[in-house]
């Protein structure tokens, strides 16, 4: 099956991608109705999923995998530089009166110009990689600092960083069950795998019972004797 698609033109990487994101969304929406997780909405946690994902891929003719190691290890660092350099940005022009996307502009350009400065303060401290950057993530980093920038102007900081917390931990479980290997080895032999997820997210859309955060928070009530 894997033949037909290279032969169609895409890339390797980009079948995977493919495949992985339908999972991820499903993860996602498992956690958040019948777990009770709480998350900066789908988008944020699914964005953060393929910075570790992308962060952490070894490609090369015959796989295409993501160490979670080294998504990790490249991805924790870059999600809390990002969310700091938000934060310090959006405190910086809160009070500014200026339109929503101009305000934006400033903050993402704010953002690069921290990133950059941090590379670049690295290097002369001669640790080598520190951060990992390729295109695909920079266009991810604009992302969730728009989402970071959006929620911060609704919700209080306290708020904004426990739900941020809840959301890399989403994002982190979500990292280690599409980065194992029999799991994308089975997608790419069987793509039609996916459509089961069809029915799986219809009963989660249909699930009404108390989530499971929800059993843990009111579980002196439901077990208390009358």
């Amino acid at each position: 099956m894997i033949d037909i698609f290279i032969n169609s033109g895409l890339d390797k990487g980009a079948i995977v991608t493919l495949l992985l994101l339908p999972i991820v969304v499903t993860l996602i929406a498992f956690s958040r109705h019948i777990l009770g997780m709480r998350s900066l909405g789908i988008y944020l946690s699914f964005v953060i999923t393929f910075i570790f994902f992308q962060l952490g891929v070894t490609s090369n003719d015959l796989s295409y995998y993501s160490d979670p190691l080294i998504g990790f290890k490249f991805g924790l660092p870059l999600i809390i530089i990002v969310f700091s350099a938000t934060l310090l940005c959006y405190v910086l022009i809160k009070k500014i009166g200026l339109h929503y996307y101009p305000k934006l502009a400033i903050v993402a350009t704010g953002v690069t110009a921290i990133l950059i400065g941090v590379t670049m303060i690295f290097g002369l401290l001669g640790f080598k990689n520190f951060l990992k950057i390729d295109i695909f993530t920079l266009v991810l980093i604009v992302a969730i600092t728009e989402k970071y920038f959006s929620i911060l102007a609704r919700k209080n900081l306290k708020t904004t960083i426990f739900i941020t917390i809840e959301s890399i931990i989403l994002a982190g479980i979500s990292y280690l069950i599409i980065s194992i290997h029999p799991l994308i080895d089975l997608l790419l032999q069987y793509p039609y795998i996916i459509l089961i997820l069809f029915p799986i997210n219809y009963l989660i859309g249909k699930f009404t019972g108390l989530r499971l955060s929800e059993y843990l928070r009111f579980w002196d009530i439901l077990t208390e004797k009358n």
